[in-house]
């Protein structure tokens, strides 16, 4: 089958303009060597400066020297002059081709639909690239910066890279943003990231097909900044944008499966799932504020015997902050923050003598995350079993495993998410979330608001939650020795009602006897034993679904 022009313009590299390099200097190198046997043969007595000269002439006179009369045909002469003209045909070739790339590239994309757009180069972005890849995707980035050092990397992976502004028309264009079927905005720059995306939905809106909506995903950083987005986006879609908005943030997904599997670690041993595991946090205030809440939402594998979590903070008003905005915390976690730099905690009195199961440490450096890990399993002072360093980046130094250290990179996980790939997750969420409406409407008819496609990204979010922690409990299903599986059901369906009520308490809701929705007030984020029963038996409906018994 012959090659498309962008198939053959992929298999032109460096490799291929060394190459010709090289051969070009080894022909014109074996012409001096003819000629200066040329001239030996003959008797002159200065070959080199006349050979020099000759050789020149060779390249040069459209009625070559090696022809004349004068010297002698070397056979080394010959060939280096076909060879030195070959090395130009192709050098111009080549130089031709390369001029030419990106356009004819851009042409042959001309046709492409249902493809991937991704907006920006960093290291997230190179994952998403290599995923899509994987799954047989046909792939487009469009950089800024036209001397990124990524970009001739991206290229030869069979991706077409489009340099130039993603805010103008043209790249749009380029890139068949209008036949696309996913759209990945993953700039560094936050704002830049709303303006791109809302450029997006104006171009799309006045040149797509309005059958082909395309589907949008945002980076973005900021919880809070979501929900305003959230509102604001949602505007857009009512006018018929013909875009698909979904917010993410690569930092949030990445915490969110480090924990989880962190979860599916801790369920295995008998002792955490009968008293609840205790943590030590010690990362920036940010970072140890999303493990916090996260680890508070998945480590509910132990009915009412609730996590305890002590972490590290810069400020001594934290515990009373963390109280006071969330009144009904003790139900679902034991906070503890401790105010100490993050090189003294080893030494702060109110972690002596203390046993953690699990050791969580995020620093802005890798040796400093490693070392500090490593000194606090090596404590006398205190006793942990599992520590865990979590790099902001891949790792860069290559360690032999360490006992009880487990080193996991932020970047990589970041991606690990039903927007890129995990479809069967996503689904088994909206599966979730209908399964709910139908409890809730019976054979009523189901609000257009209410449906999974209206749902804010803090409701997909939690139904997310929810499947992932289906997870946890089918691995403490599996490794439980208990004889009596109805008790463990009933076990099981505790643990879910405290997962819920974890998420509703994070998320600003408390209890009270009256149900105040616009207040967030819920009857039922209260102790379990006062939960009424059909509460319970929706709640084993759960369990029995997400371990596939029903």
């Amino acid at each position: 089958m012959p090659l498309s022009p962008s198939d053959l313009l992929k298999k032109i590299s460096k490799k291929a303009i060394l190459s010709i390099l090289f051969l070009f200097l080894g022909f014109f190198a074996l012409g001096v060597y003819g000629w200066v046997r040329s001239f030996h043969e003959a008797g002159v007595d200065s070959p080199y400066q006349e050979s020099f000269m000759r050789t020149l002439q060779m390249i040069t006179n459209r009625r070559p020297v090696i022809v004349s009369e004068i010297f002698p045909d070397h056979w080394a002469t010959m060939v280096s002059w076909i060879g030195l003209k070959a090395m130009i045909a192709c050098g111009m070739l080549v130089a031709a081709i390369f001029f030419l790339r990106n356009k004819l590239a851009v042409f042959n994309f001309r046709k492409t639909t249902g493809h991937t757009i991704i907006i920006g180069i960093n290291e997230e972005s190179k994952r998403l690239i290599t995923y899509f890849i994987k799954e047989g995707h046909k792939v487009a980035v469009i950089e800024e910066n036209t001397d990124h050092p990524d970009i001739q990397s991206i290229e030869d992976q069979g991706v077409l890279v489009i340099p130039g502004n993603p805010e103008d028309e043209n790249v749009f264009k380029n890139a068949q943003l209008k036949n696309a079927g996913k759209v990945i905005v993953a700039i560094s720059d936050e704002s830049k990231s709303i303006i791109v995306a809302e450029g997006i939905s104006k171009h799309v809106s006045e040149n797509s097909d309005s059958s082909n909506e395309i589907e949008e995903l945002v980076r973005v950083k900021s919880d809070k900044l979501m929900t305003v987005l959230e509102e604001k986006w949602r505007v857009l879609k009512s006018k018929a944008s013909g875009c698909k908005f979904r917010l993410i943030n690569f930092q949030s997904t990445a915490i969110r499966e480090i924990i989880s599997e962190i979860a599916m670690d801790l369920c295995q041993k008998d002792k955490i799932r009968e008293e609840g595991p205790s943590f030590l946090i010690v990362a920036d205030s940010a970072l140890s504020d999303q493990f916090l809440r996260q680890a508070i939402i998945f480590i509910q594998i132990s009915e009412e015997n609730v996590p305890s979590f002590t972490v590290q903070t810069d400020s001594a008003d934290n515990n009373k902050y963390f109280q006071d905005r969330y009144p009904d915390i003790g139900l679902v976690a034991d906070v503890n923050f401790i105010n100490c730099t993050k090189d003294r905690i080893l030494h702060s009195d109110t972690i002596a003598n203390q046993n953690f199961d699990a050791l969580i440490v995020c620093l802005e450096n890798e040796l400093e995350t490693i070392g500090l890990v490593h000194e606090l399993l090596n404590s006398n002072s205190i006793d942990i079993d599992e520590g865990y360093a979590v790099l902001r980046e891949s790792p860069k130094i290559d360690m032999d495993p360490i006992e009880k250290l487990k080193i996991i990179a932020l970047a990589e996980h970041g991606t690990k998410s039903p927007e890129f790939g995990d479809f069967d997750m996503e689904k088994e969420a909206e599966d979730l979330h209908n399964a709910y409406l139908a409890e809730k409407f019976k054979n009523e008819e189901i609000p257009k608001q209410d449906t999974w496609d209206q749902l804010s990204y803090s409701g997909q979010e939690g139904n997310r939650l929810a499947v992932l922690h289906h997870r946890v409990k089918r691995k403490i299903w599996e490794v439980t020795k208990e004889e009596n599986k109805d008790r463990m059901i009933s076990l099981l369906a505790c643990s879910e009602h405290q997962r819920w009520k974890a998420e509703k308490i994070l998320s600003g809701w408390k209890g009270g006897s009256d149900r105040d929705n616009k207040r967030k007030i819920n009857e039922y984020i209260c102790p379990y034993s006062e939960v009424p029963d059909d509460i319970k038996e929706y709640d084993v409906k759960v369990v029995k679904n997400a371990l596939g018994l029903n």
